[in-house]
């Protein structure tokens, strides 16, 4: 049974890549579900960032013919009354989302950044190898 799950599941990521759609999101949930792009192998990897850079770049040339992932979620963001809001894309874009969400203004996130580090330091011990001492 689990066999003829994952025949059936390499089966429809082979029809996908033959219909000609972007399934990108397929080879990261087949090969490593649940893992932090930083996990993934750097092949898979390098293979995710060209094909959202392909993607992007046909929805530059054909916005009408194509549904973003971002114009679905903010389909369902609207059913719940929120929004998406764009961040600043230089590094901080995590700690520029909380200020935003904290502060109401992502100017804020050295703030957030700050007290992030504090805290981490502060509880080295449960955050182990991810914390400087």
């Amino acid at each position: 049974d689990a066999r003829d799950t994952l025949s059936k599941s390499r089966q429809r990521h082979r029809e996908s890549r033959l219909a000609g759609i972007d399934s990108w999101q397929e080879d990261v949930a087949l090969q490593s579900p649940g893992k932090r792009m930083s996990l993934i192998s750097s092949t898979l990897r390098k293979r995710v960032v060209k094909r959202t850079a392909e993607a992007a770049d046909e929805e530059k040339k054909n916005p009408e013919c194509h549904t973003t992932a971002a114009d679905s979620l903010n389909k369902r963001l609207q059913k719940l009354g929120m929004i998406m809001r764009e961040m600043e894309g230089d590094g901080n874009c995590q700690f520029r989302a909380f200020a935003d969400q904290l502060f109401g203004d992502q100017r804020h996130h050295a703030t957030v950044r700050q007290s992030a580090v504090e805290h981490i330091r502060a509880h080295a011990d449960f955050f182990g190898m991810c914390a400087n001492h």
